[in-house]
């Protein structure tokens, strides 16, 4: 008599994919309580926009004929509804008087690679073709802008003094605005809000210093956080150099799902889906430490092990973490791009690769210092001093190894690892959801 092993639905690319389980082991799922979710996300939008958060000014009213606008939107490693934001702020634009030979579309890329065609194709719908583009690539360094240093914020002062550098796109306007996803961030405690212009469109140099040592190892700098984070600061004020006027951004829930559409003025707009974000985001998975987790990750984020890999940071360096020392952390991702194309991404691979084993590329990259991209590297391996880290289904087998990972066809692979009835839990959702230890 054949028995049917157990098995787990998570994303993978853009659909689902089941792993089956070895049965002896015991099984715990975190997810976040159920929330109301956005029906009709384009009437969301649409009137988000039409009502702007705290009963502000409307964007048609900010706006006059013959000005110049700049719209940073966000890449394809981000799931931003971009063409519906495009529809509902053009529209505001076009009654304001703005004609459309003088609105620019600006690329947010960071440190990310260029968009493709189809790419484009995809994040602006009708807008395709319509409107002059611009990639934000902060590697092009004379197309960037010095517009002093930030040496503190609100309430600090700064590790160390950041540049601000910006693409002259967001700076070649009259009013600027953005659009953007509210999602944990290991870093600025969120997306969203500010960070489309002060990291998208910030040259490498002002990326660098923000994703440097002394920034990260800020005890402020923390995953899931804006208040007293360095990093938020900083971007907060990024932008206001940039002069950014008003934001349309969505809040998605644990699941993937919209949750919540604000647009307005940029900081109380994200400090408000940053709260509703926080109430789906922690997950209490009792007292006991697991021996496994298992991410689910799923598209845009697990093209490539650069994006996939925040999950094992998020996880590592959440507030309570829920593995125990020396337990497997398990990321389900196709990866097709490998570790990524992008400036950004082979750095991170340079940055794995840099020695031998985790505990050494933390020691070098903390002497040697890194670039952006680097910051990343820096964190994986950090992340790997305390736990061992496995790739699930990637599509080139050189993933993971490149990465002081092992690269696994299935769970079994690591069964033998771990304790007969080991506790694995099982996150479906692995950067939205971040699980705790009571």
């Amino acid at each position: 008599m054949l028995l049917c092993m157990p098995s787990i639905a998570l994303p993978y690319g853009d659909g689902e994919r089941d792993f089956k389980v070895p049965s002896s082991w015991q099984l715990t799922t975190a997810r976040p309580t159920p929330a109301p979710t956005v029906a009709n996300l384009e009437l969301a939008i649409s009137e988000a926009v039409q009502n702007p958060w705290m009963q502000v000014a409307r964007l048609r009213d900010r706006v006059e004929p013959g000005q110049r606008v700049s719209i940073a939107i966000t890449d394809a490693t981000r799931p931003s509804p971009d063409s519906l934001f495009l529809n509902a702020l053009l529209h505001e634009l076009k009654n304001g008087g703005v004609s459309e030979k003088d609105i620019t579309l600006v690329f947010a890329l960071g440190m990310h690679r260029r968009t493709t065609e189809e790419e484009q194709k995809e994040k602006l719908g009708a807008w395709f073709g319509k409107l002059r583009t611009v990639d934000a690539h902060g590697g092009d360094l004379e197309a960037y802008r010095a517009l002093g240093e930030l040496t503190s914020g609100a309430t600090q002062t700064f590790p160390e003094p950041v540049p601000v550098e910006l693409h002259e796109a967001i700076l070649d306007c009259d009013v600027l605005l953005a659009t953007g996803i509210v999602e944990p961030h290991q870093y600025a405690g969120f997306s969203g809000g500010r960070k489309t212009v002060a990291i998208g469109c910030a040259s490498a140099n002002t990326i660098s210093v923000l994703h440097g040592v002394s920034f990260l190892e800020h005890s402020g700098t923390r995953l899931g956080r804006i208040e007293n984070n360095p990093v938020h600061e900083a971007l907060v004020l990024g932008a206001r150099k940039a002069r950014l006027q008003f934001i349309v951004n969505l809040a998605m829930s644990a699941e993937g799902e919209p949750l919540r559409v604000l647009a307005g003025e940029p900081e109380p707009t994200h400090e408000e889906l940053v709260r509703s974000c926080s109430e789906q985001a922690w997950v209490p998975v009792g007292e006991e430490p697991f021996d496994a987790v298992v991410l689910g990750i799923g598209s845009p984020k697990d093209a490539n092990l650069y994006q996939a890999s925040r999950a094992l940071t998020y996880l590592a360096f959440g507030p309570r973490p829920p593995l125990r020392e020396g337990g497997w952390v398990v990321i389900a991702a196709p990866c097709p791009e490998g570790m990524g194309q992008g400036a950004g991404e082979q750095a991170f691979l340079k940055g794995m690769q840099s020695a031998s084993n985790p505990i050494d590329v933390v020691a070098k990259l903390r002497a040697d210092g890194f670039g952006a991209g680097g910051q990343r590297a820096f964190m994986v391996a950090k992340a790997l001093t305390h736990y061992r880290g496995a790739v699930l289904g990637a599509s080139h087998a050189s993933t993971a190894p490149s990465c002081h990972m092992k690269g696994i066809a299935s769970l079994d692979e690591i069964a033998s690892v771990l304790p007969a009835k080991a506790r694995v839990l099982v996150v479906p959702h692995g950067l939205a959801t971040l699980p705790l230890q009571s």
